[in-house]
């Protein structure tokens, strides 16, 4: 989490690939999951990225809760383009402002910010 946060992306993706690198047919931990898939979409390793949403949704499809539903679409976001983007990080913010960790809806609301920078939204990413 930490190097996610400071922009180190290779060291982020090496950290939480050894976090969740458990067999198949184990459960790696939800967070793990949703740091590996923010390492590997800023290092450019969508493959990768992709791989480990579909590990996380797994698990929070059957969880089915706000906070596993807002994690998914925040990841899901990180690998998607456009107006399918921007839904995703507000279903996130959706889901993940009704959840108790705090922390996980302010990382949405800051994912969703740069998002809305790149795509020129300055005043939109204001908020």
């Amino acid at each position: 989490m930490l190097n996610n946060a400071l922009g180190n992306y290779q060291e982020a993706l090496r950290s939480a690939a050894r976090s969740t690198g458990y067999l198949r047919e184990m459960t790696a931990p939800t967070w793990a999951m949703a740091e590996l898939i923010e390492a590997a979409t800023r290092s450019g390793q969508d493959d990768v990225a992709a791989d480990a949403l579909a590990r996380l949704a797994d698990t929070t499809s059957v969880s089915d809760t706000d906070w596993g539903r807002g994690i998914e679409a925040r990841s899901r976001a990180l690998l998607s383009e456009g107006d399918t983007a921007e839904h995703l990080y507000r279903e996130a913010i959706d889901h993940l402002s009704r959840c108790r960790v705090r922390a996980d809806l302010a990382r949405a609301h800051l994912l969703y910010g740069e998002w809305l920078r790149r795509q020129r939204r300055r005043v939109d990413a204001r908020d």
